[in-house]
This record gives structure tokens, sequence and C-alpha cells, in this order.
């Protein structure tokens, strides 16, 4: 929102990160979306950065003009720019080619992978070397696939922050291995909860969806192992029941929160609490 009323501001590297539906409510389309986050790169010229995520076409066909005018363009995952592979991040066409570790990375999701790369090619796009970033020090932000509870082999994981469909998707791509995922909350225009069925069906051995658009996100996701409950106190006591040995229990709830809550924060709090709080489960071995 503040790009829209940005004037002059024009910063010496600017990244977007992805575009995916959100604040339809407000830009009504897409492409009034694009434009909106595109106003990063209004002002830029031969001595500033453009970075750019590869799999937008409404983004990607701005880097022909954004070149006409001498600014440099890098690429999340293609050259010039950066890429991850493996544990290895690789800056390639850039003023300090060359690699940085991702081995002891202490941040959950390949998402966070790819965020942690741009941030390094920002940096690097202003100058700082390569060999004075040390992606050791960073530690998970409130509410970002946050661990909050640990408890008879179970994970409680906030990821309130994923407040449309596609932070939820990579949330619980991100998260793997055997996960319990509360979705819900006050819905968006134009969400797309079926796109979230790959990832549930790969890590998902039940979902529970609750608040004002639970309903319809379940019956989105008919046919996976999904509940529906009023509220998200009650999808928080129900998975505790549903919960083994070695899951997580993941709140990535692909909506904003104001049905139930102040902001995206408050329900992250009320979740942590209510995992802290909660009856231990009659614990079952894996299946």
């Amino acid at each position: 929102y503040q790009l829209e009323t940005a004037g002059g501001f024009c910063p010496d590297a600017g990244a977007i990160l992805n575009l995916q539906p959100d604040h339809l409510a407000r830009h009504k389309t897409m492409d009034a979306y694009a434009a909106a986050k595109l106003q990063l790169f209004a002002h830029m010229g031969p001595e500033h950065t453009a970075i750019l995520p590869p799999d937008s076409p409404r983004l990607a066909t701005q880097a022909t003009d954004l070149r006409e005018r001498g600014v440099h363009v890098h690429w999340v995952g293609d050259f010039p720019g950066v890429r991850v592979e493996g544990d290895t991040l690789i800056f390639t066409g850039t003023a300090d080619d060359g690699t940085l570790s991702l081995a002891d990375f202490p941040l959950e999701g390949g998402h966070n992978q790819l965020n942690a790369a741009v941030a390094c090619l920002l940096a690097i796009s202003i100058d700082v070397p390569r060999h004075s970033l040390d992606l050791r020090c960073l530690r998970p932000l409130a509410h970002r696939l946050e661990p909050v509870h640990a408890a008879r082999g179970i994970r409680w994981v906030n990821d309130s922050k994923a407040t449309n469909v596609d932070a939820a998707r990579t949330g619980i791509e991100g998260l793997g291995g055997n996960q319990i995922v509360l979705l819900g909350g006050e819905g968006k225009r134009g969400a797309a909860y079926d796109t979230l069925r790959p990832g549930l069906a790969a890590h998902a051995r039940a979902i529970v969806c609750f608040g004002r658009a639970g309903p319809d996100i379940a019956e989105a996701l008919d046919g996976l192992p999904v509940t529906c409950v009023r509220n998200l106190e009650e999808a928080v006591l129900h998975a505790g029941h549903l919960a083994r040995t070695g899951d997580a229990i993941l709140l990535s709830p692909a909506c904003a929160s104001f049905d139930e809550f102040r902001d995206f924060e408050h329900r992250g709090e009320v979740f942590a609490e209510l995992a802290r709080t909660s009856p231990a489960p009659d614990m079952k071995d894996p299946a």
C-alpha cells in the first residue's frame, strides 16, 4: 500500500519476492496489484539493482524496460542472480560472484532459503562483501514457521503470518514431515484453496478447518482428511487429540484473522498459548 504513494522513492536495490493473489479487495485485478509492486522500481536508473522472481510473467515483462533504463536486473533462481542448489547459494553475474553455505542455516523451509538468498543478493548489490555474510546468525521471526511448543514428541508451529493461500502452501511444503494443518479465518476474495491439495496430500495426516472460511476450505479440499470446527480453540483441541509422536501441528491459515482476532499477531499469540496449555493427547505411535 505504501508503494501507491511512494512519490520519488528510489532504493539503491530492491526485490519483489513473488506476485500471488492477495489484497484484491483493494487492487481489484492482478495487473493492478503488479503495477503497485513495480512502483518499487519506478525511479531506478543505471546505478540501481532490481531483483525479480522468475515465475511471474506480469513482472518479467518489465525486465526489458528496466534494462533499457540501465537498471541491473537480477533473478531469483536464474542468471544473472542467485540460485539455491542443495545447501549452497550460488551468485552469478553479480559484483561478487561465488557461493555461500546453507549447511547450518537455522530456518525451516525452502522459502526461507530463497528469502535469505535475496537478502544476500541485495547486500552484494550495495557492495557488502559476500564473505562477510553469515546466515547462521538468523533466527525465526514470530508467526513465520515459529516453533512455539514441543511436548511428548509433538511440535506446535505458528505460521499465522500465512494470511493467503500461497503463503500457506509455502509453509506446508516448507515444513515437510507429518503434519496436522489448521486452516481458516476470514477468507479473501479469489482464494483458490484447492491449490493447497498437493502439499496437503504429501504432508498432512489431517486437516482442521475453522472460522468463517472453514466450510469453504473444507469443501474445496473434499476427499482429503478434513474436519471442520467453529473456531481456533476448537481446532487446537481437535488437532491435539489427533496428534501422534513425530507430528507437527501447523497453524498456516491461508486466511486473514479478522473474524476472530485483532490481527495475525493476535491469532498467533492465542495459538501459542492454546498449544502450551492444551491437554496432553493419548500418545500413539506413528502408523
